[in-house]
């Protein structure tokens, strides 16, 4: 037998690099997505048609006019982010500036799109330190513009789309300026949350996550979006087909960025395991146990990212997709592990034993366009049977020499197809109808015949009505003749 000093393990990190460049094409395609910068369209000046109240956000609303000027700063398909004359701005409805319409279909409104329901994520603190001492000005620069904006004598009060997190908390942030320098930082109303906090007591790091800047990447939003997916200008015939190739790419990169990143302890695992040493105390049924536990771990550590986007029921299925993906991507790794010397990728199968084979049997229609005709369709049925050969796998470590057996391992299937008959559906009615004239029959009676006649009918050893004799040009000349239903025992004229 060999010994381990004679042989050493094979490192193999292929597998690992493939998962190091899926994290950075999810990476990369994610920045792209989410990635941002100040998008702000160029405002567009406007005049209120009619009366119509400026939604402040709560500090002070005013009355709009009919004829006061006013600044149009974004758009979000029914409402105009709107600053007046007097610096004060807040969400009015489009309805009450003239031309609403042509406004928003200017370049910069339909490039630039607000979105209220997004939100940048920062910790109190740190959004004090950002924004306290300085002017109004410097901060229309840091990070986003304010959304509302209320003027009192010499005191502003403005309000920033921002989620300002306070432990597990999330205010929107109003600032109280003094002859034009930040003073104070307010909170009169929570930031939306799509998840009830409750769930946040489970994970107490919540609050670090959301308030470190460093993993806000890929969760934080921009108030205003720029549309980069621009393709509602291509050819019409591209549309739809872009447009679900699109959505079915987002949709995988999502689940694979979220999967990689909840499986971030099992992968390190695997490097370990890989070097053998650090694990070599821990034996296979061990380790199993280490990575699944690491996988729920992964799920567990990431859940406020998940739950801060998402609703309860998407974050649980999102998070049983990204376990699922980490057991997928560990357990089957311990059978390339020695349970002897624990070193990995060394086990080879030098003999297969067969055991048994599991027959599966199920049936298959194929159309059969040259019976098929205007009546019915044509079915070829075939029983398919599917066995599977079961084998014991004998397998030796490369570098030990211990020896194992692997059970029931499932070996390649074969299908085989038999041919059982044929099997007949109903059309939608076509020409085979006889429309009946004169006092030869009422109408009641020949639609009825007219509806036995659609029937697909074979009782004559499988033969259909486009071999009968009788049955030329959508017509049945026996049917016309004798006034009687095709199909019957008085039908049968078929020529074989």
């Amino acid at each position: 037998m060999e010994t381990i000093s004679k042989k050493s393990s094979k490192l193999d990190y292929s597998l690992f690099f493939i998962y190091g460049i899926l994290l950075v094409i999810a990476g990369l395609i994610s920045w792209y997505m989410y990635g941002f910068k100040k998008h702000i369209p160029e405002p567009v000046s406007a005049v209120v048609s009619q009366e119509y109240d400026l939604n402040t956000g709560g500090l002070n609303d005013i009355k709009l006019h009919v004829g006061d000027s006013v600044t149009l700063m974004g758009y979000d398909g029914y409402n105009f982010w709107t600053e007046t004359k007097n610096g004060t701005r807040g969400i009015f409805f489009k309805g009450a500036i003239d031309n609403w319409q042509a406004i928003s279909e200017t370049e910069n409104m339909e490039k630039y799109q607000l979105v209220l329901k997004n939100y940048c994520n920062i910790g109190i603190e740190d959004f004090k330190n950002e924004y306290l001492g300085h002017s109004f000005q410097e901060n229309e620069t840091n990070h986003w513009p304010a959304l509302y904006c209320s003027t009192q004598g010499n005191i502003l009060y403005a309000t920033y789309h921002i989620r300002m997190w306070d432990g597990t908390n999330c205010w929107i942030p109003t600032v109280r300026y003094e002859d034009g320098i930040a003073k104070e930082v307010l909170h009169f109303s929570e930031a939306p949350f799509d998840v009830k906090r409750e769930w946040l007591r489970i994970t107490p790091w919540a609050g670090w996550m959301y308030k470190t800047p460093f993993l806000h990447f890929h969760w934080d939003r921009p108030m205003i979006t720029k549309n980069r997916l621009a393709i509602d200008s291509w050819p019409w015939i591209f549309r739809a087909p872009i447009k679900l190739l699109l959505i079915g790419l987002v949709l995988i990169v999502a689940l694979m960025w979220i999967s990689i990143l909840c499986s971030l302890f099992v992968i390190a695992i695997m490097w370990l395991v890989e070097l053998r040493y650090p694990l070599m105390f821990l034996s296979n049924l061990h380790l199993g146990v280490l990575l699944s536990v690491a996988a729920l771990a992964g799920c567990w550590f990431w859940l406020p990212f998940i739950v801060l986007n998402h609703g309860a029921f998407i974050t649980v299925i999102i998070l049983f997709v990204a376990f699922g993906f980490a057991c997928y991507i560990s357990l089957p790794l311990i059978e390339l592990r020695c349970d002897v010397c624990r070193c990995y990728g060394s086990i080879d199968v030098y003999k297969k034993v067969y055991t048994h084979t599991e027959t599966k049997e199920s049936e298959e229609k194929i159309l059969n366009s040259k019976l098929s005709n205007a009546e019915c369709n044509v079915y070829d049925v075939y029983a398919v049977t599917t066995e599977t050969p079961y084998y014991d796998h004998y397998c030796r470590c490369e570098v030990c020499g211990n020896e194992s057996i692997q059970k029931d391992k499932a070996g390649k299937a074969k299908e085989t197809k038999k041919h059982t008959g044929l099997s007949y559906s109903k059309r939608t009615p076509s020409n085979h109808t006889r429309s009946r004239g004169g006092s030869g029959g009422g109408g009641e009676n020949s639609s009825n015949r007219d509806s036995d006649a659609m029937t697909p009918y074979s009782p004559h050893k499988g033969y259909t009505c486009s071999q009968c004799t009788y049955f030329s040009a959508g017509h049945c000349s026996y049917f016309d003749t004798n006034s009687v239903n095709y199909g019957t025992s008085a039908c049968a004229n078929f020529s074989v």
